[in-house]
């Protein structure tokens, strides 16, 4: 039997108690897929397995202490799991990750607003953007839901945590806003500024028009983009729309045009997200434990971030591999 004590935590292989004597009142033992506590005395030789013992030994001020030493315990120990395995945190939709087994991840989903329709957004096209009230993230073939009591159109929900950060802004254009023609040798483009907001570049959706992530005078016709002005205003957040001189020749016929798409019950749409430290609270808290071996993420709305402890096996298994590769191939050189 290999058994191994860490401090208030007592680490059991293969399903194997030990000898009693070992733990101390109030240990976390671990043991395959699970734990327990260990409330009898030492060299006792009682385990709480049995719901008569419970009630024999505990009353609420033990069973208090007795819960709070389990906690404590438990983030000692995954602390210590932390402090000796390499990190790795991978982002996209789906990713695969060997983290060390039975740990709770930080699993964050980076949702974005729903768009109806197909292609890209146009005057002709016009895609509305709607929130989002509920999504799933799939942790191999299982499916975790989220529930937005009030619908957001794109933020960064915290698994464990039970937050979302990085909440999107929303906008409906209708031309009162303050636009104003800018030009850069033969090109116009449309600008508004958003002096109280700190954009992330090019993470922008619009109903009416399409992104394109470059400098507004080398936008083509009918595109948009969303970025930070450095130049005379530094750090103003401005919104640049290409006009299609065909559609719109002027500034106060692009201003028209946002009123008429308001008053016909489509309004011209902006969703934008800002580096804003603002959060929302009070969701459900959800641990997803790590899975032996390959572990895969996957959502159905945006991408998917996992970080945590990398699988030292995995880790050693992939540098002999990399050895080996490099002995091959200087064998065969």
């Amino acid at each position: 039997m290999s058994t191994v004590n860490l401090g208030r935590v007592g680490y059991v292989h293969k399903g194997t108690y030990g000898p009693a004597a070992i733990y101390e009142k109030y240990d976390v033992v671990f043991y395959n897929h699970g734990s327990f506590l260990y409330i009898g005395e030492s060299a006792s030789g009682h385990s709480p397995l049995d719901p008569a013992y419970w009630q024999a030994m505990l009353d609420p001020a033990e069973m208090n202490k007795a819960t709070a030493a389990a906690v404590a315990a438990v983030d000692e120990f995954n602390q210590r799991i932390s402090s000796l395995a390499s990190p790795f945190s991978v982002s996209g939709n789906p990713v695969s990750c060997y983290p060390v087994r039975d740990y709770p991840l930080q699993v964050i989903s980076h949702f974005l607003p729903l768009q109806a329709g197909q292609g890209d957004p146009a005057p002709g096209n016009i895609r509305p953007l709607s929130p989002v009230s509920r999504f799933s993230l799939f942790h191999g073939e299982k499916e975790i839901p989220a529930y937005l009591e009030n619908p957001l159109y794109g933020g960064d929900y915290h698994w464990r945590e039970g937050k979302i950060t990085g909440i999107a802004g929303y906008l409906e254009l209708d031309g009162t806003e303050g636009w104003y023609l800018n030009s850069n040798g033969d090109t116009s483009y449309f600008v508004l500024n958003f002096p109280d907001v700190t954009a992330i570049e090019n993470k922008a959706y619009m109903s009416h028009f399409s992104n394109h992530p470059g400098l507004a005078f080398s936008d083509p016709a009918g595109k948009y983009n969303v970025f930070r002005w450095q130049n005379h205003n530094s750090g103003v957040t401005r919104l640049c729309v290409r006009p299609d001189l065909k559609q719109y020749a002027t500034l106060d016929a692009f201003k028209a045009f946002l009123a008429a798409q308001k008053a016909a019950g489509t309004p011209v749409q902006l969703v934008y997200f800002a580096d804003d430290p603002a959060e929302e609270t009070g969701y459900p808290k959800e641990e997803i434990l790590s899975g032996a071996g390959e572990n895969t993420f996957s959502t159905d709305n945006g991408t998917v971030t996992v970080s945590g402890p990398l699988d030292p096996a995995y880790q050693n298994a992939q540098q002999e591999a990399r050895l080996a590769a490099l002995e091959a191939a200087i064998l065969n050189a």
